[in-house]
């Protein structure tokens, strides 16, 4: 039998269908004092449901048995098969027997369904809604610098290869004339051949030359990009925080969101301290 009655059944279902990501939130935000020390664990785990959900990934908001037991697996508890489905069925409060995000965490911190429903979600929502559209704008800032720093990596290798390229008909080319000067026809012929061929390498090479180079202007702009987005985004956050009456767990969030991001820049060294 569900251990989610009639009344609390709304609240119940507009909080499970979220995806994992946004659960998360919603329990970082009305537990924060609670488990804030746990919100990177919580972070992997959101990470780990979007890899286990076959269908769905990132996306979906529960999975069925067979990965729920993967998952418990993945915590490195030693159970026997009858142990898991117990605790499965424990933490399926539902009794839909498929496992939610917030299942799991309020399984695991020990909330009960109506804590879960009623949990404060904190205030200033269009500051955190602005707050969010800062990290959304720059995580895709980071995304095409990704698209143009790998761009400008493959210009710049078909550069270098068209240039050894060219050296090599150059030579080839040097060659030819040099046996042209017996003045026979053949050698003649082949002495202009290679010359067209080292001409036309010359000229693909400078082509590609060029391309690389503009990819790289391309790529150093989107670096540039990337990293005044990304100071956007902590500026609006700092100043969101200072406002009070905030949602801890969407900041946490986004901010946790920022340094994933920063990963990709060029010359990351981690986190600061």
């Amino acid at each position: 039998m569900s251990k989610v009655s009639a009344e609390q059944q709304a609240g119940w279902s507009e909080i499970v269908n979220k995806k994992y990501a946004d659960q998360a939130i919603w329990f970082l935000n009305g537990f924060w004092n609670d488990v804030k020390d746990n919100a990177e664990d919580i972070w992997k785990w959101v990470e780990l449901f979007g890899q286990l959900d076959q269908e769905k990934k990132a996306e979906g908001c529960e999975l069925d048995e067979f990965w729920s037991h993967k998952f418990l697996e993945s915590l490195g508890e030693t159970m026997t098969v009858i142990e898991m489905r117990e605790k499965f069925r424990t933490i399926d409060v539902d009794f839909n027997k498929r496992m939610s995000l917030i299942e799991f965490l309020a399984f695991r911190f020990k909330k009960s369904v109506q804590a879960v429903i009623d949990a404060p979600q904190g205030g200033n929502q269009d500051e955190i809604n602005k707050a969010q559209a800062a990290v959304e704008a720059a995580q895709k800032a980071v995304d095409e610098m990704v698209a143009r720093l790998s761009e400008a990596t493959t210009k710049a290798e078909a550069s270098a290869a068209a240039a050894a390229e060219a050296k090599r008909t150059s030579e080839a080319a040097n060659a030819a004339a040099e046996e042209a000067t017996a003045k026979s026809d053949a050698a003649n012929a082949a002495a202009e051949e290679a010359t067209r061929k080292a001409e036309a390498a010359r000229q693909e090479a400078e082509a590609k030359a060029e391309a690389a180079a503009e990819a790289k202007a391309q790529s150093e702009a989107a670096v540039k990009e990337a990293e005044n987005m990304l100071q956007a985004a902590i500026d609006t956050l700092e100043a969101t925080k200072k406002k009070g009456g905030i949602a801890h767990g969407a900041i946490w969030w986004m901010e946790r969101s920022i340094e994933e991001k920063k990963k990709y820049m060029p010359g990351y060294k981690g986190p600061r301290k």
